[in-house]
């Protein structure tokens, strides 16, 4: 079962790859600001329940205007 889904994962177009690629790099880029993001909400005094409600609302909110 997995040997089928690698050799079709092998099969995509270049297109396909660099989308696969381009999804990635954003995905680490969003993480890696996100952690920073909290990192300096952190340092500027702000409790961790409140660097979680901040998180947690952004992550929402995104949801929501990506949902539509």
């Amino acid at each position: 079962m997995l040997q089928d889904y690698w050799r079709n994962v092998r099969r995509f177009s270049p297109n396909g790859w660099l989308f696969l690629s381009a999804s990635a790099l954003a995905g680490f880029g969003i993480g890696l600001f996100f952690l920073f993001f909290n990192l300096y909400l952190l340092r500027l005094g702000f409790l961790e329940d409140t660097v979680g409600l901040v998180t947690s609302v952004t992550t929402v909110g995104l949801f929501v205007i990506g949902g539509q």
